[in-house]
């Protein structure tokens, strides 16, 4: 009779980094309309709210730090200070740029260009770097998720704001600088994420992205306003939930998916932000907007099939 001692331990099963980048893109829905609500209520500018986002965020994942005794994995980034400046950098561009589209495109479009050009430009730079040439597979998930995230914004009925083509030019470019600085998160993160965890990174890049955007917002608009008990709770959830907890699900899950589903992932933003515009706003689900949010999952499944090896 064979030993019980003797019988091979059962692997335990991995969590598909699926799930956690999927988690990651529907908390990032939720960040629009959130940030919204606080501009409305408080005063405070885009520019500002996003400055507020990335501190907020920062502060709480210190303190988290500190009560989990995990203090010590702060200075772990000082072997690696160059690629955590530059993601706290690239992170204080991507928000600017992105409201900043937004006042020239309209929410809808702004967020087509961004999100939507982001996967084409990580594919871009892994093909051209040699890393990860596009399979058919890759193609298509693009087609499916490209389609259907423009199907969800045709489908929300957003279009871009009345302005002179000059204007429009602008956005284009805003969003498409935004789009770069996304990407570049998505293309640095892996590397990193194999030597320091995710928290401490974006902990110490949420930081450095908050002072960057400081001065930015402070010469645009207000960056304080008159916050009530609700507002500040807002504000906090804000922080918390699309940003510190979605931003550390996100980088950690890169440590095992590719790049390009990293950032097809991130069109689950706008997929939640039209859901959650039915249920809470009382918006009609059009046809378009399913249809659209059917292909958005497609392409996330299909690109999912590919991990990091």
């Amino acid at each position: 009779m064979t030993s019980t001692s003797t019988l091979p331990t059962p692997a335990r099963p991995r969590l598909s980094p699926l799930v956690p980048l999927a988690l990651a893109g529907v908390l990032w829905g939720t960040g629009g309309l959130t940030g919204s609500l606080v501009q409305r209520h408080t005063g405070i500018s885009a520019l500002g709210t996003g400055f507020w986002r990335l501190a907020v965020a920062a502060v709480a994942l210190l303190a988290w730090h500190v009560v989990t005794g995990r203090t010590g994995h702060l200075y772990v980034v000082r072997r690696h200070r160059p690629r955590v400046l530059a993601i706290g950098l690239l992170l204080a561009l991507f928000q600017s740029c992105y409201f900043a589209a937004i006042g020239h495109l309209g929410v809808g479009v702004a967020t087509l260009v961004t999100l939507g050009s982001a996967p084409v430009l990580v594919t871009a730079w892994t093909t051209a770097a040699g890393r990860v040439p596009p399979s058919g597979r890759t193609l298509t998930a693009h087609a499916a998720a490209g389609g259907g995230l423009l199907l969800v914004v045709l489908g929300t009925g957003t279009s871009a704001s009345p302005g002179s083509s000059g204007a429009v030019s602008a956005g284009v470019a805003l969003a498409l600088l935004s789009a770069s600085g996304f990407s570049a998160v998505t293309l640095l993160s892996p590397g990193l994420a194999d030597r320091v965890a995710a928290t401490t990174t974006v902990t110490w890049g949420f930081a450095v992205g908050a002072l960057a955007l400081l001065p930015v917002a402070a010469l645009t608009g207000p960056v304080v306003g008159t916050p009530g008990p609700t507002d500040l709770a807002l504000l906090a959830y804000l922080g918390t939930g699309p940003t510190a907890v979605a931003y550390g699900l996100y980088l950690s899950a890169l440590r095992r998916a590719t790049p390009t589903t990293g950032a097809l992932a991130a069109l689950l933003e706008p997929l939640t932000a039209a859901v959650l515009a039915v249920v809470v706003l009382a918006e009609p689900m059009t046809p378009l907007t399913v249809l659209g949010g059917a292909g958005v999952v497609t392409g996330l499944l299909l690109a999912g099939r590919e991990q990091r090896p």
